[in-house]
């Protein structure tokens, strides 16, 4: 995949000016390779599992996503990026064990294809603007952006099994798929936030601020 920065331009006129000063502004992306490989390699890794850490490179946040490409195995890519420093890596035929928000989970391939070559937005800038707008990488418990309710309707029942959690209330959200209470749980160590259902329909994993 290819996200190489675009060349820059000389500005030979004020609507180019505006374009040069537009591009700069944009984040350059590099592929993490060398020093960093191995440990960019190592921070997406442990990011599918949920544990998520500081940028082997600059110590900044990371950011993550994961789009499916097999449904039937549940196999997919994931991208992990810095957006202090640039830095970025992707891990194909991967299988995360907590679950990804996926606003483009019912792009064709094809199609989730163009989304990466496009001309208009580069997809890296594309993806950390969903970040920014919270539409990717949710990183509060009981924060579910709006967008992502409408795309996954039983996300619904785990904002409302979350918010129980948050007043101290017993747990009466249920399950959209097989009606059963879901469970939450705090794991102290890591700071994550788990949504579950004991039939194994939900699994939804959030870091607390």
């Amino acid at each position: 995949m290819n996200f190489a920065d675009d060349e820059s331009r000389s500005a030979s006129g004020p609507g180019d000016a505006r374009t040069l000063r537009a591009d700069k502004m944009r984040i350059n992306w590099v592929q993490a390779y060398g020093e960093y490989q191995l440990p960019f390699t190592g921070a997406a890794t442990r990011a599918l599992k949920g544990d998520w850490t500081p940028c082997p490179k600059c110590n900044a946040e990371l950011r993550g996503y994961f789009h499916v490409f097999k449904s039937e195995t549940g196999t997919g890519t994931f991208w992990l990026w810095c957006a202090a420093c640039g830095t970025h890596t992707t891990l194909p035929r991967v299988k995360p064990t907590v679950a990804f928000m996926d606003p483009f989970s019912e792009v064709a391939r094809g199609d989730f294809g163009g989304l990466e070559i496009g001309a208009d937005e580069r997809f890296l800038d594309r993806l950390e603007r969903m970040w920014s707008d919270r539409i990717l990488g949710l990183q509060h418990a009981g924060e579910i952006p709006e967008a992502i309710l409408r795309a996954h309707p039983d996300l619904a029942a785990v904002g409302e099994a979350l918010a129980q959690w948050r007043r101290h209330e017993s747990i009466s959200a249920r399950c959209l798929s097989c009606q059963r209470v879901l469970q939450v749980i705090l794991v102290e160590a890591t700071r994550v936030l788990v949504v579950s259902c004991p039939g194994g329909h939900t699994d939804f994993r959030a870091r607390m601020s």
